[in-house]
């Protein structure tokens, strides 16, 4: 369904882990396996306005590795000029991860995570493939406490009436 279908395509209701489903895809495009970046991480209280201010800089020409030097708090990349070598899926955070995979080489993207704001710019991605995202709306089946209690009568009055094995054996083959 997800591979073959189109945004806004939608499931039948199906039965599955005993809940009612339906799917509807939401979104299609392509993805990179990974990518090489520089960023820029800063975690301070006024952690926007710093970091759109070092966009616009480096938008009009400003030496992106100084700027990683001079304010990055990820000391690992700051030295390299905020370069993070080549990376895979999982390797970092969501947020930084998806702006690397889905955005365009060479463009500039602010992605929050838990350490802090990054800029991040893509310097080169790995092959694309194509990613669907999926929504799905579930609902759990729960019984009611009136068939809960005929199920519990039905299953005494069963046990009641079927005290040996082979009285067991011949209701379950009945």
């Amino acid at each position: 369904f997800a591979f073959s279908g189109q945004i806004g395509d939608i499931t039948d209701v199906y039965f599955e882990n005993n809940s009612y489903n339906i799917a509807k895809i939401s979104d299609i495009r392509p993805c990179a396996d990974s990518a090489k970046v520089r960023h820029i991480l800063v975690n301070k209280d006024n952690a926007y306005e710093l970091i759109d201010s070092l966009k616009k800089l480096v938008e009009n020409g400003a030496d992106f590795a100084a700027l990683a030097r001079e304010y990055s708090v990820d000391s690992v990349s700051a030295v390299n000029g905020g370069i993070i070598d080549w990376f895979k899926e999982g390797q970092m955070v969501k947020s930084f991860q998806d702006s690397s995979f889905f955005g365009e080489v060479g463009k500039l993207y602010i992605a929050p995570s838990n350490y802090g704001l990054h800029l991040i710019q893509i310097l080169a991605q790995g092959p694309k493939s194509k990613r669907v995202q999926v929504q799905v709306f579930s609902k759990a089946v729960s019984y009611s406490q009136n068939t809960r209690s005929k199920v519990y009568q039905n299953a005494v009055k069963f046990v009641s009436e079927n005290r040996t094995k082979e009285q067991f054996d011949a209701a379950v083959e009945a």
